[in-house]
């Protein structure tokens, strides 16, 4: 037995279609208020943990990172400088050797150098391995961008090339 549908339910599907088709881009636009501005690009960058394990385990890992703005170097820089995020830190045991509060001040690249200022705080507090673990972080985080060979770093607008 073949079922028909009922004229009002094919009027109000042929209803249904108009408006759509009104409202679409090819109809012209569907309101007059303000055209919505696109959003800041996205990009992927690693940003270098430490990862905490049983002897001979443990190390920086690379921590995808969704990151926004014009400039994905400084972004993210700014990332590992911000440290693992909580659900980072808790499931897979991912810390960050940087102090609480560092900050980047200033950041260029030219030559395959990337000259970065950091605050204060990056230098504060740790150990010896602490320093190397979140020299590593910057150090790794930046030269995964093709246009940085090395890094050069300064601390509150002063060269450093010993830490301690």
């Amino acid at each position: 037995m073949v079922s028909r549908i009922p004229r009002s339910l094919a009027t109000v599907g042929l209803a249904l279609a108009t408006l759509v088709a009104a409202c679409s881009p090819a109809g012209g636009p569907a309101s007059t208020g303000p055209t919505p501005t696109p959003t800041a690009s996205t990009t992927t960058v690693r940003a270098y943990f430490y990862l905490g394990g049983e002897p001979g385990s443990a190390g920086l890992v690379p921590v995808p990172r969704e990151v926004e703005g014009e400039d994905p170097i400084e972004a993210a820089l700014n990332a590992v400088l911000a440290g693992p995020s909580t659900d980072e830190a808790g499931l897979r045991t991912i810390s960050s050797a940087i102090p609480v509060g560092s900050r980047l001040l200033w950041l260029t690249v030219a030559d395959g150098i990337a000259t970065v200022d950091l605050s204060s705080e990056f230098e504060s507090g740790g150990g010896s391995a602490s320093m190397f673990i979140r020299l590593g972080q910057v150090v790794f985080t930046l030269t995964q961008f093709p246009t940085v060979r090395s890094v050069v770093f300064k601390i509150s607008g002063r060269p450093v090339t010993v830490f301690s």
